[in-house]
């Protein structure tokens, strides 16, 4: 169904990143691969749509391509920027921010992530930090083990 093409470029990428997890490398590039073919695709049919220039930017980081991936995640917020849409704007920055960690920009990554702390409607929060391993490659760093912390104090209970 020509509707449902996006869904299953997103499901491809899904599937890819799941295979990378378990160490199926050709599994996951084949379907890295496919996922970019059809993402590239769909890209030329909507070229202002931020949905489909951050898949494929997941698609080319998958692939290793870090030129292509970290220009095309600025690309989309670029666009939600000029259609003023505050709204979806962290989940993108929140992506941008992985493919910092994920190609080695520990200081660009930390520094997304910090903003993002302190962003209303932001989904990051420092449990989630704590616990995704797309976080991983920032773990040693002492800058990201303080975002982990959380600031809100414990929650106390009532004596009766």
């Amino acid at each position: 169904d020509p509707a449902l093409r996006l869904e299953h470029a997103e499901y491809l990428f899904l599937l890819a990143n799941f295979q990378q997890l378990d160490g199926d490398e050709a599994g996951a590039k084949s379907n890295y691969t496919r996922c970019r073919d059809e993402m590239e695709s769909l890209l030329r049919e909507q070229p202002d749509n931020p949905k489909v220039m951050s898949w494929l930017a997941f698609a080319y980081a998958g692939l290793g391509d870090k030129e292509r991936a970290l220009k095309l995640q600025e690309e989309a917020l670029e666009k939600l920027q000029a259609a003023n849409n505050l709204y979806e704007r962290p989940m993108y920055e929140e992506g941008l921010a992985q493919l910092q960690a994920q190609f080695g920009d520990k200081d660009r990554a930390i520094t997304t992530v910090q903003r993002l702390l302190s962003t209303n409607g932001a989904r990051i929060t420092p449990a989630l930090l704590r616990l995704d391993p797309v976080w991983n490659s920032l773990r040693d760093d002492p800058r990201f083990q303080a975002l982990t912390v959380d600031k809100a104090p414990a929650a106390t209970l009532a004596k009766p």
